[in-house]
């Protein structure tokens, strides 16, 4: 017996779904029966990535990861941004929103994060044949809580290529 299968309903790609949700395609067959497939796996799988993982050691967390809403470097809580949304993903560049502490002029913290800019750029594959990947990421942030943003710098100024493991 042949099975023939027609697609009925598939439905549309949310930004949701672009962040690694489950969408679902339903299909009929020829004799009524309803079938329902996720199609999670192929959208998430074409998405870019925020660089690799363990792009700044192993206890960073974050890289290597669509959308992530939170990146660490593993170090000190400068190279904490948490509370990450992105208004934008998957185009040239991704713009993001997050949370960071930032340096009191006589050292240690101010003693609340502030909002910080992201811009992820250099889209392209760190290997042959590998995922699609943000390969730059750019910040900006205010000098003190309340100030205006200062300007755009590259995210750890030793680190330029988010492609680069750390050695």
């Amino acid at each position: 017996m042949t099975l023939n299968l027609r697609i009925v309903v598939v439905t549309a790609l949310s930004a949701g779904l672009a962040a690694g949700s489950v969408g679902m395609a339903s299909a009929a067959s020829q004799d009524g029966h309803l079938l329902v497939v996720p199609v999670h796996s192929a959208v998430a799988s074409t998405s870019p990535v925020m660089g690799v993982k363990h792009t700044f050691g192993p206890a960073s967390t974050g890289w290597g990861h669509v959308r992530p809403g939170h990146l660490f470097n593993g170090g000190d809580p400068s190279g904490d941004i948490s509370k990450i949304h992105w208004s934008s993903w998957g185009g040239k560049v991704a713009a993001g929103l997050g949370k960071n502490a930032i340096f009191k002029p006589g050292g240690g913290y101010y003693p609340k994060p502030v909002k910080i800019q992201l811009r992820a750029s250099d889209l392209g594959r760190c290997t042959p044949g590998g995922r699609l990947t943000y390969r730059r990421l750019h910040t900006r942030e205010p000098s003190k809580p309340g100030g205006p943003y200062g300007k755009w710098s590259v995210w750890t100024s030793y680190h330029r290529n988010l492609c680069k493991h750390f050695d």
